[in-house]
């Protein structure tokens, strides 16, 4: 799979994400919307009802305050240095 696959919607149908990724994809997409809107009140009720609304076979975690806030730091910092990243320069993230 490339990275361009995702741009075109004909190619994003004929991917296949496992329930792992999804459950990944689920969790990261409700980081981003507080960066966009502002942070949930209570964000492990926001993620048990998200991951309920998409699939029973999983259950949302249950993350700490220290963990969602260590998260959301992280998560400002890279968007940061995304934002700045001169262009044509590549940015490498360690996990």
């Amino acid at each position: 799979m490339d990275v361009k696959d995702f741009e075109v919607r004909a190619k994003r149908k004929q991917i296949t994400v496992s329930q792992e990724a999804l459950y990944a994809e689920n969790i990261a997409n409700l980081f981003l919307m507080e960066i966009a809107q502002s942070n949930f009140e209570n964000f492990n009720q926001v993620a048990k009802q998200s991951f309920e609304s998409w699939n029973k076979e999983f259950t949302a975690p249950v993350l700490s305050e220290d963990e969602i806030n260590r998260i959301r730091k992280s998560l400002k910092v890279i968007l940061q240095s995304w934002n700045t990243l001169a262009t044509g320069k590549t940015m490498e993230l360690a996990f």
